[in-house]
């Protein structure tokens, strides 16, 4: 996959309204960039922090993160609109120590002038686990309806990837790393004594290691997962999402997630955690809740799945993000930047 379209969408919908953008990359955000373009700049919108303290030496990282929350401070003294999209509650890849991940996304949240959140439930954990509790703005994560192709139907899309067009097929889709716990999906797969069904596990290993190997050893004895671990383009989305008759998202953790609501634009239901922004987002009528890692709960959730009229779900799956327009979103987010 070439990567989530969410910042392309924001970035489409801010320039619509007028607003010009500056990318920057971590290493001008520095007190002499800051003072230069004070004038200029007006907002300064962050979306990830782990990049401006992940030096190798721990030395290096705390000298870093103390610089870090310097520049914060000083960016707020000369009049920049400060604003922070809390994602996630820490980073796909935690640093060693623990704490320097906390004390970064502590800076971010509560130096910041507003805080961006994607749900309720993230509103509550941002003030229990970092106390930030004043001028935070909700931001609906937009639908992905007409930014991929989707013109495959089932039928087709399924004999594209080897699978029975009668069979039900559950699929997990995106980068295949271990805080999306897809061990657990595979554990809860095997359980399922149906022969007409299978498992499509689809996405690139995002950092060469030993899990994604690991996943295919714990698929091998069963022929009804077929595993695709390779990039894969934006115009073969369509491939997996229109096989796929249930997505499931087992995630060890998560916050928000650009896949599920992916799954519903293309009108997919969804099986996943009861965790963070996820029972928000599908409840009541589009999909499924199933206990954080827990396989034996998630089998029950798919058999559940099995069992309903799974294409209504989607249906209404479809509909209800079918609001979160990329326009919604785009406004959404400049009432955040504005007096």
């Amino acid at each position: 996959m070439s990567g989530n379209p969410y910042w392309l969408m924001l970035a489409a919908e801010l320039t619509k309204k007028g607003i010009f953008l500056e990318y920057n990359t971590p290493a001008y955000f520095n007190s002499s960039w800051l003072r230069k373009n004070h004038n200029q700049i007006k907002v300064l919108h962050l979306h990830y922090i782990q990049q401006f303290y992940s030096e190798s030496r721990l030395t290096s990282k705390i000298k870093l993160i103390g610089l870090f929350a310097f520049n914060m401070f000083l960016a707020r003294a000369l009049g920049y609109r400060t604003v922070f999209t809390l994602h996630n509650l820490e980073p796909t890849y935690p640093r060693a120590p623990a704490w320097l991940d906390y004390l970064g996304h502590w800076i971010a949240a509560n130096f910041s002038e507003r805080v961006i959140v994607h749900c309720d439930e993230a509103r509550r954990l941002l003030a229990n686990r970092y106390g930030r509790r004043r001028s935070i703005f909700f931001v609906n994560h937009p639908n992905f309806i007409d930014f991929y192709t989707n013109t495959i139907a089932n039928e087709s899309a399924k004999k594209r990837l080897d699978l029975p067009v009668d069979s039900i097929v559950f699929l997990f889709f995106g980068g295949i790393r271990p805080n999306k716990g897809i061990e657990i999906l595979i554990q809860a797969f095997q359980k399922l004594q149906y022969e007409n069904i299978h498992l499509v596990i689809g996405g690139n290993e995002t950092r060469p290691g030993p899990y994604a190997q690991s996943l295919v050893d714990l698929a091998s004895n069963d022929k009804r997962i077929s595993l695709h671990i390779k990039y894969i383009p934006d115009e073969e989305i369509q491939i997996f999402m229109n096989a796929a008759d249930i997505v499931v998202l087992p995630f060890a953790k998560i916050l928000t997630s650009s896949t599920a609501n992916l799954a519903m634009s293309f009108a997919r239901p969804l099986i996943v955690p009861r965790m963070g922004c996820l029972p928000e987002l599908i409840e009541p009528d589009s999909g499924w809740l199933f206990e954080p890692n827990d396989a034996e709960s998630l089998s029950v959730a798919m058999i559940s799945a099995m069992e309903s009229d799974y294409h209504q779900i989607g249906q209404n799956a479809f509909n209800k993000v079918s609001e979160f327009t990329p326009e919604r979103f785009g406004m959404q987010t400049i009432e955040a930047y504005l007096d």
